[in-house]
């Protein structure tokens, strides 16, 4: 799931960065507008990885949660 999204990332980023490309080549951007797209892009990408890191936060968390529960099951069986 993580995996895919973070794909997911990279494909829309290298979108953006190609249509930010195309249009500075073609002229319907000026350098102070591909600034302020590359900034915009960059704050983008922040707040997506930021996401994933409370993803993995969330699945590492849920492991934890499954190996407590599992080691107290253990801990009820052998000790009465």
């Amino acid at each position: 799931m993580i995996k895919n999204y973070f794909l997911q990332i990279l494909q829309e980023q290298i979108e953006a960065l190609d249509i930010i490309a195309d249009g500075f080549k073609n002229g319907d951007l000026t350098q102070e507008e591909v600034i302020e797209e590359l900034e915009s892009e960059k704050k983008t990408l922040e707040a997506q990885l930021l996401a994933i890191q409370v993803m993995n936060k969330a699945l590492a968390q849920k492991a934890a949660n499954a190996a407590v529960k599992s080691i107290l099951k253990i801990l009820e069986i052998a000790i009465p």
